[in-house]
């Protein structure tokens, strides 16, 4: 049986807070260097998958649930595929937050989730010796 008491999750929820804060800070100081002329687009690596993400969450905040690609030439049906981030954009407008928030409230909030999956793990893998 794993046995957590307050000061373990006290533990766990600064970790995990802490190691949130540290991988928001890129992104946090990009947008505290915004000038009039230059703009943080809110990646640092892989630009071309997060302006698809962000795409996708666009058009889920304009209404839609199936995804027609906005970056090619060929003429194409829209698609049911990774919904994840057209729920994300639904969202965006139910909560009305810009979606580029919303994907960081998401990071957050799955970021915790999966940092306390682990944690339970390790509770069950490796349980206390006495």
């Amino acid at each position: 049986m794993i046995r957590q008491d307050k000061q373990d999750l006290l533990w766990f929820f600064a970790a995990a807070t802490i190691l949130l804060v540290v991988g928001s800070l890129p992104d946090w100081f990009g947008y505290a260097a915004q000038t009039d002329t230059l703009l943080f687009r809110g990646a640092y690596f892989d630009e071309g998958d997060y302006a698809v993400h962000i795409s996708m969450m666009r058009a889920g905040r304009m209404g839609d649930w199936a995804y027609q690609m906005r970056f090619t030439s060929e003429p194409h049906q829209p698609a049911y595929l990774r919904m994840f981030y057209i729920i994300l954009g639904h969202v965006s407008k139910w909560i009305n937050a810009p979606v580029e928030n919303t994907f960081e409230l998401a990071r957050w909030i799955l970021g915790f989730a999966a940092l306390l999956a682990i944690y339970r793990l390790c509770l069950r893998v490796f349980p206390e010796r006495k």
